[in-house]
């Protein structure tokens, strides 16, 4: 998975919850935790 966003849009994009549905399931089987570790930046990339 990838992502790109625009620089404008600051690092509140990270905050975002991904989660994966499979076959039109009303709770995920998948839940996230966060864009900000999926994408390994719980620090924001500053650490």
């Amino acid at each position: 998975m990838s992502a790109i966003f625009p620089e404008a849009i600051g690092m509140g994009m990270l905050e975002g919850w991904e989660s994966i549905y499979v076959d039109g399931e009303e709770t995920p089987s998948i839940p996230g935790t966060g864009n900000e570790d999926y994408f390994n930046s719980g620090f924001y990339f500053s650490k």
